[in-house]
């Protein structure tokens, strides 16, 4: 696993996510996308493409989308044919965690509202634990126990 790659990309997400949205050549966050433009019409709503807050941006991408303009820019995000199996590679993730991690999986969100706070929180939950947990204080709890009982001898 690459935490040094997986905190760059939570770092890209929140700055973007920080930067007004009258920018241009904007670029959002929403997990239901691993990229698209503005030009195109999204799957999902039938309109012009939105971010996971509902606004028009002029393009979205998930966290596997974010992975590799992080890694190796935008334009080769738009020219990648399997954004999921090159993010997974870049992150150095097992193809569990990449499949719980760009799908959302046992999230109680719907992926097109997950924030990118949200996604942030369980990329760098990610880093330091290795587990991928969209449900959130299961995988803090089990740690701060660990960290106020620790193992006989260790």
């Amino acid at each position: 696993m690459n935490k040094e790659r997986i905190h760059l990309v939570a770092d890209l997400i929140e700055f973007e996510d920080a930067q007004p949205d009258t920018m241009k050549d904007n670029m959002r966050f929403s997990m239901s996308q691993f990229y698209e433009t503005s030009d195109a019409r999204s799957r999902s709503h039938g309109d012009v493409l939105m971010d996971y807050s509902g606004h028009y941006c002029d393009s979205v991408a998930c966290i596997a989308g974010w992975a590799i303009v992080q890694a190796r820019g935008k334009h080769a995000l738009m020219d990648d044919n399997d954004p999921e199996l090159t993010a997974t590679a870049l992150l150095g993730l097992s193809e569990k965690q990449a499949d719980q991690l760009f799908w959302a999986r046992n999230s109680i969100i719907e992926m097109e509202k997950i924030t990118p706070a949200h996604a942030v929180r369980v990329l760098r939950d990610l880093a330091r634990t290795g587990i991928v947990d969209w449900r959130g204080d299961k995988t803090r709890a089990a740690l701060d126990t660990m960290a106020s009982n620790p193992p006989i001898g260790g």
